[in-house]
């Protein structure tokens, strides 16, 4: 009898996953590791992405009681963002591109930061390379 509750529970589990796979793409077409942007129909995609801006900017001014345009469109653009750029292929694009220029520039800036500094004989001020003269006594600063 435990054999057959084993077996049982098992084939449940199957039948589950299976079920599951179906709901979610019963074409098959999909996998669950292509983008959001993949998955879902452009049209639908910018109906949702219109309709959080329609949402998000009525929202904002209800809450801030301003019924000013610009304050519309603030919000609205805040709420937006985050659909624009997971369910689109162009915001997905733009996500990307802010992700490698995040990206670069933060190895810019480690690289600025860990520049050599020469050192002052007279006073001991760390200066940049690119410094002649002392920043701190003024003496020339030799090569």
């Amino acid at each position: 009898m435990s054999d057959q509750n084993q077996t049982g529970e098992n084939d449940f589990a199957d039948s589950s996953q299976g079920s599951q796979k179906e709901r979610n793409d019963p074409s098959g077409k999909y996998k669950s590791a292509d983008p959001l942007h993949e998955r879902i129909h452009p049209i639908l995609a910018w109906v949702i992405v219109i309709v959080a801006f329609l949402i998000c900017g009525l929202i904002g001014s209800a809450i801030t009681q301003i019924t000013n345009i610009v304050f519309y469109m603030i919000f609205g653009y805040l709420g937006a963002i985050p659909f624009y750029a997971f369910l689109t292929k162009s915001g997905s694009k733009w996500r990307n591109n802010v992700k490698s220029y995040l990206n670069s520039s933060s190895q810019t800036q480690i690289k600025k930061t860990t520049r050599k500094k020469q050192i002052c004989s007279s006073c001991g001020w760390q200066n940049s390379q690119e410094n002649n003269f002392c920043h701190d006594c003024g003496t020339e600063l030799g090569d």
